[in-house]
């Protein structure tokens, strides 16, 4: 899947009162519940706003989820592609806590914004993230293993992402999609 890399916002420095940035459709195969009882587990003097982007079934629930954890959570619902780029620009970090996953979109933009990532290690996440250089990577599920690294992890981390993704833009993707079909008619 190509990133947009003119969507995106380029890299910038991260703020120093930004937020935990969540991604993605509200619905339970995603992990917001686990993240925000992850920030939840965090100690009240270190206990990051937490923002989730996206609507779905579950916003509800997790408002209610977070009330209860002592989580300070804004939804802002569906935003622009252009406003999520915003998004990413404020945040401190990007968490992807999803349970399952394609491609990993998220963890690749949020890469190529220059931000690190804390994320689950499924489905392509671990081709775009490189542990312990661009972000963190945790076991699905795990409300404690995502805790810990949202306590570890170093925002400057994320200087590293753009390189790693570089190659996910729409002209390579193309050119690599081009040549595999050009194969499969020889």
């Amino acid at each position: 899947m190509p990133l947009d890399f003119e969507r995106l916002p380029t890299p910038s420095p991260v703020p120093d009162d930004g937020y935990v940035l969540g991604v993605g459709r509200l619905v339970p195969e995603k992990g917001f519940d686990v993240l925000i009882d992850a920030v939840g587990s965090l100690e009240e003097s270190i206990r990051p706003q937490l923002v989730i982007v996206g609507n779905g079934p579950e916003r509800e629930t997790l408002g209610k989820r977070a009330s209860q954890a002592g989580v300070d959570l804004h939804l802002p619902g569906a935003v622009s592609p252009t406003e999520l780029g915003n998004w990413y620009r404020r945040a401190h970090i990007v968490a992807v806590p999803s349970l399952r996953e394609g491609f990993g979109l998220v963890a690749a933009e949020a890469a190529a914004a220059g931000r690190a990532v804390v994320a689950s290690a499924v489905g392509g996440i671990p081709e775009v993230l490189v542990h312990g250089s661009s972000g963190l990577l945790v076991r699905p599920g795990s409300v404690e293993d995502l805790a810990a690294a949202l306590r570890s992890i170093d925002p400057q981390w994320g200087e590293n992402g753009p390189t790693y993704v570089s190659q996910l833009g729409m002209d390579t993707h193309g050119e690599t999609v081009s040549k595999i079909f050009d194969r499969l008619i020889q």
